[in-house]
């Protein structure tokens, strides 16, 4: 024998009502069977299809995670670029003021040795023997960074400055 069975549920104000009646059926068992597996074969296709779309969207999540962090990357590029263009004008304007200081420190060391020998002639002190004035400058250090770009690598150098070009 085969049991059809309804439920109703009604809700008021105040409670909740539900009534389960189960009854005979119409159909028959064989009836209820291919029913039965129709709808199992109906959720099987719509599990699968339900896996499909899981499947594609945790591709899609993964295709957009991999281009935010690609743009990430791309600005994170571009910033780059700018600071080193940036560093790199400053190393040029530092060589330049270096090349300055170099010419007025060369100037000014010639006339502190003037005035150093025209001190030791006035006060009529003996030269000691290799005697030699005091330099007003001296060069211990002389390069500055920079920063270069191979391939996707920023590489930051030590740029020699030959003062005695």
């Amino acid at each position: 024998m085969v049991l059809d069975f309804n439920i109703n549920v009604r809700a008021n104000s105040l409670s909740i009502c539900s009534n389960i009646a189960f009854f005979p059926s119409q159909s028959t068992e064989q009836e209820v069977e291919v029913t039965l597996q129709s709808s199992l074969a109906q959720l099987a296709a719509e599990i699968a299809e339900l896996e499909t779309m899981s499947r594609e969207l945790v591709q899609n999540q993964q295709r957009n995670e991999q281009q935010i962090l690609e743009a990430k990357v791309e600005s994170g590029v571009q910033q780059l670029e700018q600071i080193a263009h940036r560093v790199n004008i400053l190393a040029a304007q530092l060589e330049t003021e270096m090349r300055n200081f170099k010419e007025v420190a060369v100037e000014v060391n010639r006339c502190y040795h003037i005035c150093q020998q025209l001190e030791s002639s006035h006060q009529n002190q003996p030269k000691p023997h290799r005697w030699t004035p005091l330099n007003i400058w001296d060069i211990h250090f002389s390069s500055i960074p920079a920063i270069i770009k191979r391939g996707n690598k920023f590489i930051f150098v030590e740029k020699v400055i030959n003062l005695f070009k």
